[in-house]
């Protein structure tokens, strides 16, 4: 059986993390319109965005890195700081400076980003037998 690496995982974990950040922004007004005491709850509000972030950061930094570090992909790297900007600044400020459209748009690109990375981060690792 195959061992799954930091790299492997960060990727992945990375990838579901990322995938979780833009379905929430996407599909958070229509559920609060449909079952309004979901905004009661700690998924509906904006505090379930930073704890995403929080754990996306460090997932993110590890996995891509430990590829980078091997293969040395400038659009992984690229995406990867791209994406992370991107969903940083939109949590922290995306909403005071670009409104709620512009925050979701910049959440939805960033993740897409981000996601992008981690997926060629993952092929090419598994190209290059980065786990060795």
């Amino acid at each position: 059986m195959a061992r799954l690496s930091y790299q492997t995982a960060g990727d992945k974990i990375a990838i579901v993390l990322s995938t979780m950040c833009a379905i929430h922004c996407l599909t958070l007004p229509v559920a609060l319109i449909a079952f309004p005491l979901l905004a009661t709850t700690f998924v509906g509000g904006e505090h379930f965005h930073g704890l995403l972030v929080w754990l996306i950061l460090p997932t993110s930094i590890l996995a891509l890195g430990l590829g980078c570090r091997r293969h040395k992909d400038q659009f992984v790297i690229g995406f990867g700081i791209l994406g992370l900007s991107l969903i940083v600044v939109m949590v922290v400020v995306g909403h005071d400076l670009f409104g709620e459209i512009g925050e979701r748009v910049g959440t939805v690109l960033g993740s897409g980003f981000l996601i992008s990375g981690h997926i060629r981060n993952h092929h090419l690792c598994r190209r290059d037998d980065c786990e060795k």
